[in-house]
């Protein structure tokens, strides 16, 4: 996930944003390092982050509306729990207009404004590409490390 590649999309479409607000969930370990990430990569930028924690869709409601008055810019993570509930946070975010940079591209499709990150449908086909590589026994140690474009 390229964090950076997220925050020069940031500054690209907005920007005038100096805050950013993170929504994660609690209990997805890949998510709370998405968050130091993107602190790291923020302060070296000089963007503000308020981050805010959830472990339920049920707490997606006060958590959004906690954010929403102190932030410009919505980032979203590679979350299960966020990802999947992207219907009601783009819909917080876009009534109080917010914009949602996303991780991945499901997210745009739900209602986030843009991502700079992970297209599941070219990485399962990347994927099945490797797959029948090794399946018509071709050795693995002989494939090289492929990344996606």
């Amino acid at each position: 996930i390229s964090i950076d590649k997220n925050l020069e999309l940031i500054k690209t479409l907005i920007p005038n944003a100096k805050t950013i607000g993170v929504l994660y969930n609690t209990s997805e370990v890949n998510s709370k390092v998405q968050v130091d990430m993107l602190k790291e990569y923020a302060s070296k930028n000089n963007y503000k982050i308020i981050e805010k924690g959830v472990s339920s869709a049920n707490e997606i409601n006060q958590a959004m509306s906690s954010l929403i008055a102190n932030i410009d810019v919505l980032y979203v993570p590679t979350d299960n729990l966020i990802v999947s509930s992207m219907p009601i946070v783009s819909r917080i975010a876009t009534n109080n207009k917010i914009p949602v940079i996303a991780s991945e591209d499901g997210s745009v499709k739900s209602g986030a404004l843009a991502c700079q990150g992970i297209d599941y449908e070219k990485l399962g086909y990347k994927t099945g590409e490797l797959a029948v590589k090794v399946l018509n026994g071709e050795q693995v140690s002989n494939i090289p490390v492929t990344m996606l474009d």
